[in-house]
């Protein structure tokens, strides 16, 4: 490939490469928000459920944001 070429697909596709490199940066950050809104959505939890945090009983008071 020749420069001009690669000028090319760069200039065509960097957005691709600025948003990878910003997902790389912030993929922990992206990975909790889609965990809380899974939990959120997902109805996994209801009030009064009970759960195990670092071997420790805890009961559900609250679902929400």
């Amino acid at each position: 490939m020749d420069q001009a070429a690669v000028e090319g697909i760069m200039g065509q596709y960097g957005w691709v490469f600025a948003a990878a490199f910003v997902v790389m940066i912030f993929r922990r950050t992206i990975e909790s928000m889609v965990d809380a809104l899974m939990i959120f959505l997902g109805k996994d939890y209801d009030v009064d459920d009970v759960v195990l945090l670092d071997g420790k009983p805890g009961r559900i008071v609250r679902v929400g944001m």
